[in-house]
């Protein structure tokens, strides 16, 4: 035990001033405990989004029947964001080629 009685292991990562619950019991269980949680957790929930969706933003899905300057729009702003990523991470074959695409992606809607 620790010089207060508790254990030794220190109080790690932020906690929800509503709620009370802790962003590791958050991990463990799966589940936020109330809105404010979003608020209390959003460095660590922006980062988890990211890894398994490859972005912390939702654009949400785009209807069949959207123009096609909508899904245009939406093919670069991805290919973009792809390319940002690739040249962070220095990997240069793979910007090219999404360079290459962003190029031609515009000239087909002079977007």
């Amino acid at each position: 035990t620790g010089a207060f009685g508790g254990n030794d292991k220190p109080e790690t990562g932020p906690v929800c001033a509503r709620c009370g619950l802790k962003y590791e019991d958050f991990r463990t269980e799966g589940r936020l405990g109330c809105a404010e949680c979003y608020t209390a957790f959003r460095p660590q929930i922006d980062s988890i989004l990211k890894s398994i969706h490859g972005s912390g933003e939702h654009l949400g899905k785009i209807s069949r029947k959207a123009p096609p300057e909508i899904t245009l729009k939406r093919e670069l702003g991805n290919l973009r964001r792809k390319l940002k990523e690739a040249i962070e991470n220095e990997e240069f074959e793979t910007a090219a080629q999404l360079r290459d695409k962003i190029r031609y992606a515009e000239s087909r809607g002079e977007a």
